[in-house]
C-alpha cells in the first residue's frame, strides 16, 4: 500500500510539473515586443508595412508597397520606423512572389523578426496580424492558420486574422514572435469589396535565402 501510495503521489508531482510546463511554454512573446519589429512604408500617395528581419535593418515587404504597376519605385517612400523617416536601399526582389528586399542603414541595432519553421506549423495555430492597415496607425488582429494553399506554385498561409489595404507587408506572427508569413492580399465580397476576413501571407520560408535564424 505504501509503495502504491508513492506511485500514485510521483505521478501527481509530473502531471503538476507537465501543466507547469505547458503553461510556460504557451505564454508565447509579449505583443508589444513583436511589434518592434514592424514598420511602416510610406509613399506620396499610399502607405503599406514590413517587417525588421536582421538587426542592422534588413527589412521585407511586398513588392507592390515599394513598386508602382510600370516597375518604378514610388515618389519619395521612405521606411518609418520610430519617429524618424529612413531612405533605404532595394537589396532584391521578386515579382512573381510579390516579395522584396530593403536595407536601410541605422547605427542602433534593431529587433528583429526569426522566421519560423514551416514543418512545426499546422492548421488552427493562433496567429497575429501587424501592420499599418487604412491610416490607423500600428494595428494588431487575431486569428488562427486557416489553410496552407499554394496559387501558380507559391505558398501562402490562409487566416481568419482581419488584414485591410495597409496590411501589405506586414508580418504574420506566432504568439512566440516567429515570423509566420508576409500579408499579402485578402479576398472581397460584394461590389462594395468588404473584407471577406480570409488573408494569405507568403510564406515566410521564401525569406531562408536572406537570413537564416
Amino acid at each position: 500500500m505504501k509503495n502504491l501510495n508513492k506511485i500514485i503521489n510521483l505521478f501527481i508531482v509530473l502531471g503538476a510539473i507537465t501543466i507547469i510546463i505547458i503553461y510556460l511554454g504557451d505564454k508565447g512573446k509579449d505583443i508589444s515586443e513583436i511589434k518592434k519589429t514592424v514598420v511602416e512604408i510610406i509613399s506620396d500617395h499610399s502607405t503599406g508595412s514590413g517587417v525588421i528581419i536582421s538587426k542592422d535593418g534588413l527589412i521585407v515587404s511586398n513588392y507592390h508597397v515599394v513598386f508602382d504597376k510600370e516597375g518604378k519605385i514610388l515618389a519619395n517612400i521612405k521606411v518609418k520606423l520610430f519617429t524618424r523617416t529612413f531612405d533605404f536601399k532595394v537589396i532584391d526582389f521578386d515579382k512573381k512572389k510579390d516579395l522584396v528586399i530593403l536595407k536601410i542603414d541605422i547605427a542602433k541595432k534593431l529587433a528583429y523578426a526569426k522566421l519560423s519553421r514551416f514543418k512545426d506549423l499546422k492548421v488552427g495555430q493562433e496567429v497575429y496580424a501587424i501592420g499599418f492597415p487604412l491610416g490607423q496607425g500600428k494595428f494588431t488582429t487575431k486569428g488562427i492558420i486557416s489553410q496552407f494553399t499554394f496559387k501558380k506554385g507559391i505558398l501562402y498561409i490562409g487566416t481568419d486574422a482581419m488584414i485591410n489595404p495597409g496590411n501589405s507587408g506586414g508580418g504574420l506572427f506566432l504568439k512566440s514572435g516567429r515570423l509566420v508569413g508576409i500579408n499579402t492580399y485578402m479576398l472581397l465580397r460584394g461590389h462594395l469589396r468588404h473584407s471577406s476576413n480570409m488573408g494569405f501571407a507568403l510564406s515566410s520560408k521564401y525569406l531562408e535565402t536572406y537570413i537564416n535564424n
